[in-house]
């Protein structure tokens, strides 16, 4: 038995799978990125680093130095001369 099926090649195409969320994939490819900078950033100009990334609730956390006493509180920038300079998101805003 010989059956031939045949296109209609006027129909839309079927509708195809949906994509995997690669969100959590690209984010723990970022933050790897990012710890390997701030690494590289702290041991080329002997600079101490904090970086503090909260994500869904889950926490990553790089620190360059042992010392137990950073990153100092938040109350203590108050008392640190010259002044923290903090940045914020809007400080990156794009200004092409």
């Amino acid at each position: 038995m010989t059956v031939f099926i045949m296109a209609n090649m006027d129909e839309a195409p079927s509708p195809s799978v949906p994509k995997r969320d690669r969100r959590r994939d690209n984010f723990v490819r970022a933050m790897s990125r990012l710890m390997k900078r701030s690494n590289k950033v702290s041991q080329l100009h002997g600079a101490d680093m904090y970086v503090l990334v909260r994500w869904k609730n889950r926490h990553w956390v790089y620190c360059s130095t042992e010392d137990q006493e950073f990153p100092p509180s938040p109350k203590a920038f108050d008392r640190i001369y010259p002044p923290v300079v903090i940045h914020r998101p809007a400080d990156f805003a794009d200004t092409r």
